[in-house]
């Protein structure tokens, strides 16, 4: 009985004057005019300059007049997605001076933010996600979908984005850590013949196999990621080699633990790890990748960092070390039964199970559906095709419940037979350090002093021929000058050409760094449609892309000299400390202090007061780096997993009929429920929700009827269809009396349910209070025509289909009826 839609085309006028769709607002702007209201809701977010606002519902249009209506923050621009059915109901004119606004479904939504224009935004993360106040009231289920479509598919492109952009934090600390990348991970490639590797991560399975390594460490090469090397430490297990790869300054938080391991571990790194990481590390470290970015000879047959996890990393490493079996453990790709995605301990453990993501589901070793990220889905497909490229390598896991991957089977760790390998972390680090006494690192950094100083030489060459490029294509931009595109084709075609001849590594360098930059140059016309004009700012967009991007790497290039002066100056005598700490407070790098403190004897005591103070507040600076949480993350994942994040995700299984998935949330709801009075509720609704698609409408009842808290309008909803599934009338009424206090909607299914109970005449008068508010609700006229011819109440009827008439003229069934009943008036005569 319940409609297929709750969306009417049924407009009211609110006390201000302002038509609204009741279905969809409900009774929001009856009290507050609209303005006011989203003044209260919306301004400041919107007041944010360089920001895409993707909005999900118009609120029957109001909110786009309000944007349209306001003068738009600097660099701000709106995307509103909204519901199919509300749109054939709106009549949506965005004038084109407004261009900063535009309206879509959600089938044209990816479209739209393919737009170099737009996807800039997305690519810098300087986009923000609202909920209309009908989506933000969580009472329509379209927009609880649309909200987790819209929601899905942003991550999704920020994600392919981040990729694209990404080079431009991978290169910046690539040349943060041009000091530090000083040994490359592949001189020990052939050294571990025989020997077993295991990559351990932090999944949740480690903690079912820590135990195991920790007994079996003298038989393994153990490659720790680095979230977990503090954790194996603490467990009396000491990795050979850490892993880290991440570029982000976040990381640092995040892996803090593994640097107490400075004296025992290898750190291997990939080139673009996070700078304050591997800056603060005081002990041997290894790297993959390329030092220099200008240049791929150097490092071109070093082990590369494969992404997109530090998982990835780590298996690959270990396969072009030589070893022929490596073990995975912690490598899940999925999350838990429990709804976690990282081992016990962790930050994110620690902030409780992520109930309310809303990922993709894989298949376990086990056989058990597991939800994951489509990061980690990529991430497991990557490591998967870059096992199967060394099919002389055995990798299994040792997890029945991660992710199944093609090429890495199962094994069950206790049955895995391992022999000594002979070779302890001890043993290793002094093979590492023999490296380390074999080359003078003044010597290196006063070499890669020289090239950076090369590199900087002819980034501001670039800078200055680009400008003479686009000083000449300005010249015919201008009206003030006769030049024509043709004129000064030589001249600029000669630049390209010397660019081209001389720096070829350096220009593909600019075009890799700015990609984005660069995709402004690129055009969506066929080229038998350009004209002069078109191709003279396809030029000047290209040239202003390459200087641009060449002056920022000349500032990139500038520090990095600055900072290895400041690496030579570290292992001076004469320094003063107060000096070099200027570049490690610029670089959050106070933990430097102590590296430079190994460099000198007893330096303590030559210090001078300024400088004994300065050691003291570097050491508390570095202090506080260990106790400093990551709370930007932090919010980040609690937000995953709040009250309205669960029901959304609720209201998507149950879209999908997904019936393992709402068994998974209520299964790790009822353990919260102890101590949550939301997630008690959710539970509620979640196993309720179950029960009815498992076809168990009782239980299903009983199920939702254990919740004693409040009630909103999903509990009603799902409390009015069990009952009517039940035929439970006397419970179904006093269920829509509550709803009506939601919504007018329920008025007409109130009155069915009186009529099926007998109260005849209560029925009609709520028919007839509802039709009085909507008169144009022409459903509603319909069914109470046919009520009518029900009890033979044959002028009720036809007034009710003229009126239905009166709103719809050409509704054939309402013609139907009143020819019928005409016919039988004309009969009776």
């Amino acid at each position: 009985m319940l409609p297929e839609s709750e969306i009417l085309n049924v407009f009211a006028v609110s006390a201000f004057d302002e038509y609204y769709l009741p279905s969809i607002n409900r009774n929001t702007f009856e009290k507050l005019d609209s303005k006011s209201l989203f003044d209260k809701h919306f301004k400041s977010s919107f007041a944010m300059e360089d920001t895409l606002h993707i909005i999900i519902g118009l609120d029957s249009g109001l909110l786009a007049n309000y944007v349209m209506e306001n003068k738009p923050a600097e660099g701000s621009h709106f995307i509103f997605v909204e519901i199919d059915e509300v749109f054939k109901l709106l009549n949506i004119d965005i004038p084109s001076e407004k261009n900063h606004v535009q309206v879509c479904h959600f089938s044209e939504l990816e479209g739209l933010l393919s737009d170099s224009r737009l996807s800039v935004f997305l690519a810098k993360r300087q986009y923000c996600i609202h909920r209309s106040l009908a989506a933000a009231g969580d009472y329509l289920l379209q927009y609880s979908l649309l909200g987790t479509q819209v929601d899905k598919l942003v991550d999704d492109i920020v994600y392919q984005e981040s990729i694209g952009f990404s080079q431009k934090v991978f290169i910046r600390e690539q040349l943060r850590n041009i000091c530090e990348n000083r040994f490359q991970a592949k001189v020990f490639s052939g050294r571990f013949d025989n020997m077993t590797a295991i990559v351990v991560a932090g999944g949740p399975s480690l903690d079912e196999t820590i135990g195991w390594i920790k007994d079996n460490q003298s038989k393994l090469i153990i490659f720790a990621v680095s979230r977990v090397a503090g954790k194996l430490s603490e467990a009396g297990i000491v990795p050979h080699i850490i892993v880290s790869v991440d570029p982000e300054d976040f990381s640092f938080e995040v892996n803090r633990g593994m640097l107490a391991l400075a004296g025992k571990s290898i750190f291997v790194n990939s080139y673009h790890v996070s700078s304050r990481l591997l800056s603060q590390w005081q002990g041997l470290t290894l790297y993959m990748g390329s030092r220099l970015p200008w240049s791929q000879v150097l490092d071109g047959d070093n082990i590369q960092t494969m992404g997109p996890t530090v998982t990835n990393s780590a298996v690959h490493l270990a396969i072009n070390l030589g070893f022929k079996k490596v073990l995975l453990t912690g490598s899940d790709f999925c999350f838990s039964a429990e709804g976690f995605t990282h081992s016990k301990g962790s930050l994110e453990t620690s902030l409780g199970p992520n109930l309310g993501f809303i990922g993709e589901w894989v298949t376990t070793y086990a056989g058990h559906k597991a939800e994951t990220a489509v990061q980690l889905k990529l991430a497991a497909e990557s490591l998967a095709n870059d096992v199967a490229q060394h099919p002389q390598v055995s990798v299994c896991n040792l997890s029945k419940n991660a992710t199944k991957i093609d090429k890495i089977p199962y094994c069950e760790h206790t049955s895995i037979v391992l022999e000594d390998c002979h070779l302890t972390p001890a043993d290793f680090h002094q093979m590492v350090e023999a490296i380390y006494l074999n080359q003078s690192t003044e010597d290196d950094f006063y070499q890669v002093l020289n090239q950076t100083t090369t590199a900087n030489d002819t980034f501001n060459w670039l800078v200055a021929q680009t400008q003479q490029a686009l000083l000449a294509l300005q010249k015919v931009k201008s009206e003030v000058h006769s030049t024509s595109l043709a004129d000064v084709s030589t001249q600029v075609d000669s630049i390209e050409a010397e660019i081209n001849h001389r720096y070829s590594d350096f220009s593909k360098l600019i075009k890799f760094y700015g990609y984005l930059e660069f995709s402004a140059f690129l055009s969506t016309k066929t080229q038998q449609d350009w004209d002069e004009e078109h191709m003279l700012q396809m030029s000047l967009s290209y040239y202003q892309a390459f200087h641009d991007i060449a002056k920022d790497l000349a500032a990139q290039t500038a520090s990095a000299i600055s900072r290895i002066n400041n690496r030579i100056n570290e292992r001076k005598a004469n320094v003063s400390l107060c000096d070099l700490a200027k570049t490690w407070r610029a670089d959050y790098q106070p933990g430097r202090v102590h590296i430079w403190q190994k460099y000198h004897a007893k330096p303590l005591e030559k210090l001078s007061p300024p400088e004994t103070a300065m050691f003291t507040e570097l050491e508390a600076e570095f202090h506080q780096q260990f106790i400093r949480q990551p709370q930007v993350y932090i919010d980040v994942v609690k937000n995953q997993s709040a009250s309205k994040k669960v029901l959304e995700k609720i209201l998507h299984l149950v879209h999908h009929k997904h019936v393992e998935g709402l068994a998974y949330l209520s299964r790790n709801l009822l353990p919260l429920t102890q101590h949550d009075d939301d997630a008690k509720y959710l539970y509620s609704l979640s196993s309720a929700n179950q029960l009815f698609l498992e076809n168990k409408p009782s239980e299903a009842l009983q199920a939702i009827q254990q919740y004693k808290g409040k009630h909103d309008e999903h509990y009603l909803k799902l409390t009015l269809q069990l009952s009517l599934t039940l035929a439970k009338l006397d419970l179904a009424s006093d269920t829509l009396q509550k709803l009506i206090e939601y919504s007018d909607l329920y008025l007409p299914f109130y009155a069915h349910v009186l009529r099926l109970q007998g109260h005849l005449n209560q029925a009609v008068n709520i028919y007839l209070d509802y039709l009085e508010k909507y008169p144009s609700d022409v459903t509603t006229w319909l069914k109470l025509g046919m009520f009518m011819v029900d009890v033979n109440q044959i002028d009720s009827a036809f007034t009710a289909f003229s009126n239905a008439l009166n709103a719809d003229p050409n509704n054939q069934v309402a013609q139907d009826y009143i020819h019928q009943i005409e016919q039988a008036c004309q009969n009776a005569e």
